[in-house]
């Protein structure tokens, strides 16, 4: 997912790193507003994939 289209609460569902293989934020992390301020600033500098996001599931269809 790009980071202009995460939202704030998202859960980060592998790590998010540069290209070079850097570790930004490591999987399991909860997306804040800081976090995104952030990574949006670093996407500005440097190119890095998309984010995978957790999706949440709807425990009614279990």
């Amino acid at each position: 997912m790009p980071i202009e289209e995460v939202q704030e609460g998202g859960i980060t569902a592998r790590d998010v790193t540069t290209e070079n293989g850097e570790i930004l934020l490591a999987s399991g992390s909860v997306l804040n507003a800081s976090y995104l301020n952030r990574l949006k600033n670093i996407s500005e500098i440097i190119e890095f994939p998309s984010i995978w996001i957790e999706m949440k599931q709807d425990s009614s269809h279990i």
